[in-house]
């Protein structure tokens, strides 16, 4: 087996060099839009941000973008993530590196 063909950190599983490509940048885009979801779109969704700070046109996109600079992150809610509620962020979990799908524990040892 030659160790130049494989990406450093994973596992090859006999797999060639482009597949193995392919599924670690589906992984990170997985992971991605996890975290996007968590700090960003969950706060747009539910009404959290206090303002927007401007919005500028996007020669690539060919469309209006906005860009927010505060959030209203505050929630004494230790209840995980809900797509619905208001006041589920998860986000006390996830700052102190526990599973933001998961009720907080208070033991930041626990991780992820």
């Amino acid at each position: 087996m030659n160790p130049n063909t494989f990406l450093s950190g994973w596992k090859p599983a006999g797999k060639p060099y482009v597949e193995q490509k392919k599924d670690l940048l589906l992984a990170r885009n997985k992971a991605l839009n996890k975290m996007v979801e968590l700090l960003h779109k969950q706060l747009i969704r539910k009404g959290r941000v206090k303002n927007r700070s401007g919005i500028f046109y996007h020669p690539t996109l060919r469309a209006n973008v906005y860009y927010t600079r505060v959030y209203d992150i505050k929630s004494q809610s230790v209840a995980p993530y809900s797509y619905d509620r208001w006041l589920d962020l998860g986000l006390n979990q996830y700052f102190v590196g526990q599973s933001p799908y998961h009720w907080y524990n208070g033991d930041p040892g626990d991780g992820i």
